[in-house]
């Protein structure tokens, strides 16, 4: 039971042990990844951590997604989001207002798993 409690631990470190080694970037590269809604960035970071045999844990999507569904953006960040290497372990990390508390309700947090979120994307890319 521990040994399957320290997997993501163990994968986590060895990414991290990887990007140490390889160094991928240097001083002065740029890397975007503000713009959540572009067809770039997230697919570049697809496609390292697949050449690393890495895949995503958790994705802290906070308030963003409110934005990209009231911009029209949602289908594309989807589209994009659904190349990163996944699991069924995979989850989306959301934040915002909960009922109640001072200045429009307290902060609170919620998960979902990222395969069945991103379904939609990759039916309709088909």
């Amino acid at each position: 039971m521990i040994g399957f409690a320290l997997q993501d631990i163990v994968k986590q470190f060895a990414a991290g042990v990887l990007l140490l080694m390889l160094r991928p970037f240097r001083v002065g590269d740029e890397v975007r990844i503000g713009d959540f809604a572009g067809d770039r960035a997230i697919r570049a970071v697809a496609r390292y951590l697949k050449s690393v045999g890495a895949s995503v844990s958790a994705f802290y999507l906070s308030n963003v997604e409110q934005f990209l569904l009231q911009d029209g953006k949602w289908n594309t960040f989807c589209a994009s989001a659904s190349t990163l290497p996944l699991d069924e372990t995979s989850v989306f990390i959301r934040s915002g207002r909960g009922p109640g508390g001072f200045g429009g309700g307290v902060q609170n947090s919620s998960t979902a798993g990222m395969l069945a979120d991103l379904q939609p994307c990759v039916a309709a890319s088909r």
